[in-house]
């Protein structure tokens, strides 16, 4: 019985440790954009700035359906 309450205490911290790397991830990189947003000269910078947010954003978005729901 202890056994499966350790195995199950470090499953969470496991999964909070995962959840929390994740989560610094995103802050790096949503900082950046906001850096290359507030850095932009033009309207053209910003189209371009706006444009890789996207990107990164819809291949966060592929990444987590991926894990969700994995291929057969």
């Amino acid at each position: 019985m202890l056994g499966a309450q350790r195995m199950m205490l470090e499953e969470m911290a496991f999964a909070a440790d995962a959840m929390l790397d994740r989560v610094r991830t995103e802050t790096h990189l949503w900082g950046g954009i906001c850096l290359k947003l507030a850095s932009s000269h033009s309207v053209q910078d910003l189209n371009a700035t706006a444009g890789n947010a996207a990107s990164i954003s819809s291949n966060s978005l592929r990444r987590d359906c991926d894990r969700l729901i994995p291929a057969w």
